[in-house]
């Protein structure tokens, strides 16, 4: 396909999805276009990654299927359904990583494409833990963060990110 080894178009695709979470938007429409992102995310990545042909079917029915729900909730709405579209989205971030470096390793190459590769391993490593940390704050009895009583996916994402990079 022509998406293969693109990881420049998976990266713009998490840059993207970074800049919309950290705006930080509410509401039940932003569920279904986070769901939206990182199922395009996940589908550009197996498609640079050249995963096999059913796994990307895979992936495109269960995008498919997670869109429909999102799409459900903003008409049905409630926390607890929503709470569940972050486990869903750390789902669809931690499939891409593995798919790429299976990739990455099978072309024995290093060069700008291996680079960018790592990048978007690295980026799909922060947000994954940003909704792992996302879905822990919204099922805990007690708030995530000691200073902050409700923390949303900007919190979840600053805190991921500077955890990963040893700043804070």
């Amino acid at each position: 396909t022509r998406l293969e080894y693109r990881y420049g178009v998976v990266l713009v695709l998490l840059l993207v999805t970074f800049m919309f979470l950290a705006v930080g938007p509410t509401g039940a429409w932003t569920r279904f276009v986070s769901v939206l992102l990182q199922g395009a995310t996940l589908l550009a990545a197996l498609a640079a990654a050249r995963a096999g042909r059913r796994v990307r079917r895979l992936a495109a029915f269960a995008t498919g299927i997670a869109l429909a729900g999102a799409l459900a909730t903003i008409r049905v709405g409630g926390p607890d359904i929503g709470d569940m579209f972050w486990l869903l989205n750390g789902l669809f971030v931690g499939l891409a990583p593995i798919a790429i470096a299976r990739s990455v390793l099978r072309r024995r190459v290093i060069d700008g494409t291996t680079v960018l590769a790592a990048l978007c391993i690295y980026v799909l490593i922060g947000m994954l833990w940003a909704f792992v940390y996302t879905a822990i704050g919204s099922f805990a009895s007690h708030p995530f963060f000691v200073q902050q009583a409700k923390a949303n996916i900007t919190d979840y994402l600053y805190f991921s990110f500077v955890t990963m990079t040893t700043v804070g």
